[in-house]
């Protein structure tokens, strides 16, 4: 029997024979999906790890908080992955408003590249969704328990490491 919960996409709910509701992921309820389907995640989030670079200069004993552990453990070796995909993202966000950005300043591209990220919201989610997407599901699942703080760190790695390239 099915509940009058809508289904978004591949995800649902259904009622059990007791009345509880049961989550549904692609048509399976989540207790009844596959061992196969459990090593198909695991095999991504083990390739999506082994494809980062190590950064050896991150001292992880030294963090001192959930974030910045993340920030070190994952964040920064996801950034220096997407490097040239950041830059180039950028640059054609620079293009798109007339190149003035080029002709500036290495002052005022500093400002540029930090009112950009913090004004306009499609960009921002841009460079956010090409960081996300190579999170493993378990540090997907981190991210959401402290959204707003790791994003806003991502941020800031993102306008230093564009200012860093931009404005020598």
């Amino acid at each position: 029997m099915v509940s009058s919960r809508p289904m978004a996409n591949a995800v649902g709910w259904e009622d059990s024979s007791d009345g509880a509701a049961i989550r549904r992921v692609n048509q399976q309820p989540i207790s009844t999906i596959s061992h196969s389907s459990c090593s198909t995640f695991m095999q991504r989030s083990q390739q999506l790890i082994a494809l980062r670079p190590s950064i050896p200069t991150i001292l992880e004993e030294q963090a001192t908080s959930s974030q910045e552990l993340f920030q070190n453990k994952v964040l920064r070796p996801i950034l220096k992955l997407q490097h040239d995909l950041l830059l180039a993202l950028f640059e054609r966000y620079a293009q798109k408003r007339k190149g003035v950005f080029f002709d500036l300043s290495n002052l005022k591209k500093q400002a540029y590249i930090q009112q950009a990220i913090q004004r306009d919201r499609q960009f921002r989610n841009l460079l956010v969704g090409s960081i996300v997407g190579q999170f493993t599901v378990e540090e997907y699942v981190r991210y959401t328990e402290d959204e707003q703080r790791l994003t806003k760190r991502m941020m800031d790695m993102c306008v230093k490491r564009l200012q860093g390239h931009f404005c020598p």
